[in-house]
């Protein structure tokens, strides 16, 4: 049980945006609060909150599926990293696709957060790899990130 208990505090932010993501998912509530219209003003909060809503529940799954074992394996590593990357992904991804995307109106998901934390990832152990001079996991995670 220590052990257990040790695990999920060493993935804290991990488990409650898991578990927000899976409450978004069960409750309309919060996606009045949190959908963001790209081409509208919008808040800090729906900047934050809309990768927490989803389309469907296959879509929150997957999803949520996805962050919680890159989360976990990301964080339990690097908490500094993960939560930097988390933020800045998270801010940065509504801003690009209002930037780069005008047909698109509302963002849900953590797709592209997911795609950053895998990036993250796949960087520390490339970068790892390469100075313990393990080529084949070098040239694997560097495929990877291509």
């Amino acid at each position: 049980m220590d052990q257990l208990l040790h695990r999920i505090r060493a993935c804290l932010v991990t488990v409650s945006l898991t578990g927000l993501a899976l409450l978004a998912g069960s409750t309309s509530l919060l996606s009045s609060v949190f959908e963001i219209h790209l081409h509208q003003s919008f808040g800090v909060h729906q900047i934050l909150g809309c990768h927490l809503l989803h389309w469907s529940g296959e879509h929150l799954f997957w999803d949520v599926a996805m962050f919680a074992v890159l989360g976990v394996l990301v964080e339990s590593t690097d908490r500094r990293m993960f939560c930097a990357t988390l933020l800045t992904s998270a801010i940065a991804i509504p801003l690009c696709i209002t930037a780069t995307n005008p047909g698109v109106d509302v963002y849900r998901g953590l797709s592209g957060i997911d795609t950053a934390l895998f990036s993250l990832l796949a960087t520390t152990v490339l970068h790892r790899s390469l100075a313990e001079n393990d080529r084949l996991l070098a040239w694997v995670f560097g495929s990877l990130l291509l």
